[in-house]
């Protein structure tokens, strides 16, 4: 079972996915994309806050961006 604040920062992460798979190359995308592949202090301790491992959600990205895996599990409703 998640806490509210572990949704909270769930969404984060979605947010930046959301960002990231978006064709239009602007500072956001790029800044999201960037994100999501530093594995910096600020992005583990955002997985961390959201209950995931940093690494599991770096592979995501990575499968997402290659195409092997579609974004619906992260896309906000």
């Amino acid at each position: 079972m998640t806490t509210p604040e572990q949704n909270l920062w769930v969404s984060v992460i979605a947010q930046q996915f959301t960002d990231a798979v978006r064709q239009k190359t602007d500072n956001d995308v790029l800044l999201a994309r960037n994100w999501l592949e530093s594995n910096t202090t600020d992005f583990k301790t955002v997985c961390y806050l959201a209950g995931l491992n940093p690494e599991w959600v770096i592979r995501e990205w990575k499968m997402i961006k290659s195409g092997e895996k579609n974004i619906s599990r992260w896309k906000k409703s």
